[in-house]
Formats: C-alpha cells, sequence, structure tokens
C-alpha cells in the first residue's frame, strides 16, 4: 500500500511521493470535499492551486467527482486509469459520503493492496484514512447539507491507518499546513 498524507498542498517532501509513483503519472483529482462550498471561484481558486502543483511535479491530471458514480458505474474502472488518487481538503464528512456513496470504499483497499496506485490525500483526504471521524466534529460540519449527497454522516473512515490524523494541528497557518506529512509505502 503507498500513501501520501499531507495537512496541505503537495506537503513538504514532493520527493516523497515521486518515489511512490509507478509507471503511471496520471493523477485523478478527487474535489468532492470542496463540494460544501457554494463559491465557484474559490473552488476553482484551490483546484488550480492543486493542478499547478500537481503539473510542476510533471503529473497529468483530471477531475475525478464521486458523484459521477453516486447512482452507480464502474467506479473501479475509473480508478483504474490511474497511478495516483489525490482527494484535496474541503469537509471531511462531504468527502467520507462521497466515497461511501460512489462505492469507492470496497474498491480502494484492493487497489491499494495490489500496489496499483497512490492514494494521496490533502487535509480532509488525511482524516478519512484513519479509523475514525469522531472528534473532528470540533473541526468540520458533520450534518452539512449539500445537494445529492446522503444526510447520513458517516463516521468510519477508511481504516487505511491505524490512526487519526488532525491536520493543521499546532499550524499558525491553515493555509500552509502543520509538520504533519507522512509517506507511506
Amino acid at each position: 500500500m503507498k500513501l501520501y498524507l499531507t495537512s496541505a498542498h503537495l506537503g513538504k517532501e514532493p520527493a516523497r511521493l515521486l518515489e511512490l509513483l509507478g509507471a503511471n503519472p496520471r493523477v485523478g483529482r478527487v474535489l468532492n470535499a470542496l463540494d460544501v462550498i457554494a463559491d465557484e471561484s474559490t473552488v476553482r481558486f484551490w483546484e488550480e492551486s492543486a493542478q499547478r502543483g500537481l503539473a510542476g511535479l510533471g503529473f497529468p491530471c483530471d477531475r475525478l467527482d464521486l458523484r459521477d458514480y453516486f447512482a452507480g458505474g464502474d467506479i473501479e474502472s475509473a480508478l483504474r486509469q490511474f497511478g495516483l488518487v489525490w482527494a484535496l481538503g474541503g469537509n471531511a464528512f462531504v468527502l467520507r459520503r462521497a466515497m461511501y456513496q460512489s462505492g469507492f470504499d470496497p474498491v480502494i483497499w484492493p487497489l491499494l493492496a495490489q500496489v496499483q496506485l497512490v492514494y494521496v490525500e490533502t487535509s480532509a483526504g488525511s482524516v478519512v484514512a484513519g479509523p475514525t471521524l469522531r472528534g473532528f466534529e470540533l473541526v468540520d460540519e458533520p450534518d452539512v447539507v449539500v445537494p445529492r449527497y446522503s444526510g447520513e454522516v458517516i463516521w468510519d473512515g477508511l481504516g487505511l491507518i491505524d490512526f487519526t490524523i488532525g491536520p493543521h494541528y499546532a499550524s499558525d497557518n491553515r493555509e500552509i499546513g502543520s509538520p504533519l506529512d507522512y509517506a507511506i509505502g
């Protein structure tokens, strides 16, 4: 399993990310944690910021909108197109619901176990990698209403790691992030 978890942007060790990447440099950017933000210019800012960082490393990027798989569809085939799946920050509870509703949950584990892709998460994405989202309701609103999303709060994380990450902890600037960056793999 190859994971790269960071508080913000590419983290402090992008060279470690490059070391994790296999032959397929194509990136699927999951922006669903931002679906809670109504202001399109803010969403566009974060999307373009991520795009610039990844393009600077030479990664071709595509948006992977998990909402496209809410009514069914082959999320596994979509994920297999990428060498790296990057879940950006925003609301961790919204991201977790998007993962659950799209069918992401049962397919991510086998893909990671087969080392078919690298899983990269920033901020909210790092939170959902752990065993639980309990406690994170102090940071993000768990029952925020977003069109097309279930209202059910999912408290279980993906369980990709056996500890919970608190991104931005002890940070003076949430935009820059904290010293909590992890590369596993």
